[in-house]
Order: C-alpha cells, then structure tokens, then sequence
C-alpha cells in the first residue's frame, strides 16, 4: 500500500482516498456482520420461548408458560438484549476500525523508513501520530538524527583529514627541500672552504630538527585522539609547576623583548595533573604566544580557583599582541586548522599544536578556549581541582 506523496514521491502519514473507504467498508462490514447475528439470536429466541419442551417426562410445554412470561416481559427483555447488541457491536466495530487505522499508520511509518533509508535523510517522521506509534516514531527520527551527525562528523574527519595531510605534507616537504639542497651542495662540492660546509651542514640539522618536531607532533595528536589515551593524575603544587615551565622560556623571552609573568591566586594552589601531559598543553600554548603573539610585551601565565565552578581550577595563558580574528576564534582548536595568522606569518605550523592542546585538556575532563578580552588573547583551561 503506497503512502507517498505523488507530486514528490515523498511519503505522508495522511490516508489516501482508497485507505479511507477501505476503513468505511470495514465498518459497514462490521456492523452488518453483528446485525446479522443479532437477527439470527432475536428470531431463535422467539422460535425457542414458544416451543415445546418436555420437562422430566411432565406433558410438553414453552418456556413462556412454564415461566409465565407475558408479551410485555418479553419485549422488555429484548429491548434489553437490543441495546446490549448495539453497544458490544460499536465497540467491536470501533475496535476494528482501530486496529485497522493502526496497521496503515503502520504502513506510513515503514514507508518513511524506505524512503529515508534510500538517502533522503533530510526527511523526519511526523510526531502527531497516533499515540501507540509515538514512541516508535521518536526512536526512529532520533536514529535518523544520530546517522546524520554521524555522517556529518566523517565529512568533517575526513576533510580534516586531507587538510592535515595537506599541512603536514607543506611543512615537511618545505624543510626537505632544503635539506636535499644543502646536502646536494656538499655532496657536489660546491663550497668554498670548510666553514661554509659547516654552515650548510648546520643549516641542514636546523631544517632536520624542524621535521623532528612536526613528526613528533603528528604522533603526539595521533595518541592524544586513541581511546586507549590515559593520563596519570599526581598532586601539583600550581605555582611550582608553572615557574618551572616559564624557566624553559626566560631565554627566548629575553631574545623577544617579552616579560614572562607567573601570578598563581592562593599562592598555594595545588591540583591534579598529568605533569607530562599538561607540561605539553603549557609548551603549546606558550609556543603559540611566542610565535602568534606579534607586537607583544608580556606572556602571562595565571591560575587561580573558578568562581562558577566549585572545586575547578582555572588556568590562563595570556599575551597582548595582535588578537585573533574573531571568526576564527571557534575554529583554532581543530584538527589542522590554522589561523591567518599562522598561515600568513613567517613562523612555520602544521596546525594540530592547539589540536593536541584540547585532546590533552578534555582528558582532564576539562575544556580550553580562546577569547579576546581587553585587547588580550586569552588561552583558558577550566578543569576538575581534584581530578583521580
């Protein structure tokens, strides 16, 4: 039985004209099928209350005069019978008819199934149907719904996917080509003396080194996305922590003009941390300031206790140079995005540092984001104080 639409092929839960009289012949026939033996019971039990009938071997006699009924007694009894007869033959007609709408509701529902299932995920199956489908109905258009974002989170992968490779494959085979050149050079001879093999050799390392460390992060996004990915939580005093992090960068700072800032509120604070992991999302995030951070003074790092949030920690990577355009700010942290920034800046990127950042950051059952606040950029982990 079809329940589509003949204008667009598409199904609809609305009854065709032929399911309509099919559901008016159901009735008739119903109906028809109980007046018949309503007739059938009337005319016997008139046949029956005035036949003879033989009582332990007493002369034969009806039932009228053995029970003395009068015509008045009897009629009552049969108007009682008749209105018996015609309420049980609504309610079964009424049951019928049910059942019946039920079944090509039924037929409507498969119908849209068929119909979504051949591609048309765009569809959705309306909700006012019948109550005893509802449920049937929600579970269906939630599937649906589910299969589309799945479908949708592929596209996304998959786009990601060759955007990654696409940067990847930029910036190693940008360093590459060097390096095949200057090593060309000196496999060819074509340098003047000693010192300046040495600076082709050195330039070559240079560019090595610069391969190392997106490898290194490819890998490191590659294990942060596993479902294996654990982490390893100890006590941390935050202060510490950050100090000894910032130590790492006093030297480039210097060489940048940048004042490198440390302000932890209580000064005391301590929280659970994978110190590896979380070193990592601080490395990124502070690499990022230095390389993205043109025309800026300071790079702060702040941690204090989230006043939103009871027992969460806050964490601030903060810097005052060029902010990031505002329609990007959503997007820095996907898998191989970058920013026009990075893109159009001299420094070198494969675009998965902040990626690596958020993998890291959401398996402290946190979240990281950006924000530009008082002509600031603001890097923000909000995560649990007391993570186990």
């Amino acid at each position: 039985m079809k329940a589509d639409n003949p204008q667009t092929n598409q199904p609809t839960m609305k009854l065709t004209r032929l399911e309509i009289s099919e559901l008016i012949v159901e009735m008739v026939i119903t109906l028809g099928i109980v007046f018949f033996l309503y007739l059938s019971v009337i005319l016997l039990a008139r046949d029956l209350i005035d036949f003879p009938f033989s009582w332990r071997g007493s002369p034969p006699i009806s039932i009228r005069m053995r029970f003395f009924l009068d015509d008045a007694t009897i009629n009552f009894f049969l108007w009682i019978f008749t209105l018996l007869s015609f309420v049980v033959g609504l309610l079964i007609t009424y049951w019928r008819f049910k059942r019946r709408y039920r079944l090509m509701k039924l037929e409507h529902v498969l119908s849209y199934v068929t119909y979504i299932a051949q591609g048309n995920y765009d569809i959705r199956i309306p909700e006012n149907t019948i109550p005893d489908l509802a449920e049937v109905t929600n579970s269906i258009n939630m599937l649906v719904d589910s299969t589309v974002e799945a479908l949708e989170e592929e596209r996304r992968v998959e786009k990601t996917k060759d955007e990654l490779i696409t940067n990847i494959g930029h910036d190693l085979r940008t360093p590459l080509t060097s390096i095949i050149g200057y090593l060309g050079l000196i496999e060819n001879k074509q340098y003047h003396d000693e010192e300046e093999m040495l600076q082709y050799t050195h330039t070559a390392y240079t560019k090595a080194l610069r391969m190392q460390s997106l490898v290194d992060d490819l890998f490191d996004y590659a294990a942060s996305r596993q479902t294996t990915y654990e982490i390893d939580p100890q006590p941390v005093q935050v202060a510490l922590f950050l100090e000894q992090l910032a130590a790492d960068f006093v030297l480039a700072a210097r060489e940048k003009g940048l004042d490198l800032q440390v302000n932890v509120t209580p000064a005391n604070l301590s929280a659970n941390l994978d110190l590896d992991k979380m070193a990592r999302v601080f490395y990124n995030l502070i690499t990022n300031a230095f390389k993205y951070g043109y025309d800026a003074t300071f790079i702060k790092l702040n941690a204090y206790p989230s006043k939103n949030k009871a027992n969460y920690v806050i964490f601030e990577v903060i810097n005052d140079g060029a902010p990031i355009n505002e329609a990007e700010i959503e997007r820095i942290f996907e898998r191989s995005y970058r920013s026009d920034q990075s893109r159009h800046g001299d420094e070198p990127g494969s675009g998965i540092g902040l990626a690596i950042v958020s993998s890291i950051v959401e398996s402290h059952q946190g979240q990281v984001y950006a924000a530009n606040e008082n002509n600031q950029t603001v890097f923000r982990i909000e995560m649990p104080q007391n993570l186990k």
